[in-house]
């Protein structure tokens, strides 16, 4: 991009005509149009899918943006804690092929040590990135690729509104809210 031009241009639907629809069909449009221009030429681009609307989000996104991914996801040792069988109805939904990718106690052991090594800079303190690890390790089967989630877009798509709707607009009405309540009332929150 020219560096007069921003990364991504975010132009919703005309505030006058509040039509939500048309703001989530642009906000979907955006999605495809970043993955297009950031993944196109990628040769292994993976997708950690799971059965959850993120993921699912993403994996239509790829998809109306033209771009070869592999879906994957962790299954465990354990059934009660295997992703597969709901992930695999979720890509039957959107007809997309889903890969197994079995993970057990010695992945995960594995993925820990790498993480944690002498190498890093600091410990890794995020419980998924053990198994994020390991299941890009065995996805990626020693090459080169980019990974994909859907993890965390409920940000990207305004999910944490409601946590934040009670906070003041203006910085200085903020601050003097601030100085006003009490310890107990600020532990609360």
């Amino acid at each position: 991009f020219p560096a007069e031009q921003p990364f991504l241009n975010l132009r919703f639907a005309s505030s006058e005509t509040g039509d939500l629809k048309k703001a989530a069909q642009r906000v979907f449009s955006i999605g495809v149009e970043y993955l297009r221009q950031r993944l196109s030429r990628e040769k292994n681009v993976i997708l950690f899918f799971s059965s959850g609307s993120d993921s699912l989000l993403v994996a239509l996104m790829l998809r109306d943006a033209g771009i070869s991914f592999r879906a994957v996801t962790a299954d465990y040792g354990w059934e009660r804690y295997s992703e597969y069988p709901a992930a695999q109805k979720a890509a039957q939904c959107i007809g997309i092929p889903l890969e197994r990718v079995p993970l057990r106690g010695r992945d995960y052991w594995s993925s820990f040590l790498g993480i944690h090594s002498a190498l890093q800079d600091c410990p890794c303190g995020n419980a998924p990135s053990m198994v994020w690890h390991a299941l890009a390790i065995k996805s990626l089967k020693g090459q080169r690729g980019v990974v994909v989630t859907g993890d965390h877009a409920d940000s990207l798509f305004l999910g944490f509104e409601e946590m934040h709707r009670q906070m003041p607009n203006h910085t200085e009405e903020y601050w003097k809210k601030e100085r006003r309540m009490s310890l107990a009332e600020k532990c609360a929150r």
